[in-house]
């Protein structure tokens, strides 16, 4: 168990994807923030698809699928918001299946994620998210050495409120 391996998201990961999206939309959706309805929609999920391959193509941020020894998707872990010189940074995002979740999969999947951010995309320091009271992100953070650094008060709008966000960090070098 836990051997896992990354895959840079392509169109042709197109319909797995979005089975794992509107699998688990329920589930990311209470865990992070919910997507317009249309992003469940197969076409305009194809097109959402289709640009974010085109904006990695530019560096603006690199997608990767988590698959297990069985091959299965069991979730997704990103680097978003590049930020070239002087800071050489960008904020890491994962989610992984329910099915799947303290498995050791989170854990793994941002490690190895943080070596590429290191050595294929030359930053220095990843920053991240999390709800205070996503206590299981935050031990997937603390256990790949990130420290916590603050919170931003009413940070994001989830439904009709905004909540407040832990702010973690890690510098790479």
């Amino acid at each position: 168990m836990n051997n896992i391996r990354l895959e840079l998201l392509s169109e042709e990961h197109a319909d797995v994807l979005f089975r794992f999206e509107t699998d688990n939309r329920g589930t990311f959706e209470d865990e992070s923030f919910s997507r317009h309805p249309s992003y469940y929609e197969r076409n305009t999920f194809q097109e959402i698809l289709e640009d974010l391959v085109e904006e990695q193509g530019q560096q603006l941020h690199a997608m990767y699928l988590v698959f297990n020894e069985e091959e299965e998707l069991v979730g997704r872990v990103n680097l978003m918001k590049f930020v070239s010189e002087p800071f050489l940074k960008a904020e890491i995002g994962y989610l992984i299946d329910p099915t799947h979740q303290c498995k050791g999969y989170g854990t793994k999947a941002v490690r190895l994620l943080l070596e590429k951010a290191k050595n294929v995309y030359g930053l220095h320091r990843i920053e991240s998210g999390t709800s205070p009271d996503n206590v299981a992100a935050q031990k997937v953070l603390m256990r790949n050495g990130f420290r916590h650094v603050g919170t931003y008060e009413q940070y994001i709008r989830v439904g009709e409120q905004w909540v407040d966000s832990s702010l973690y960090e890690k510098v790479l070098d």
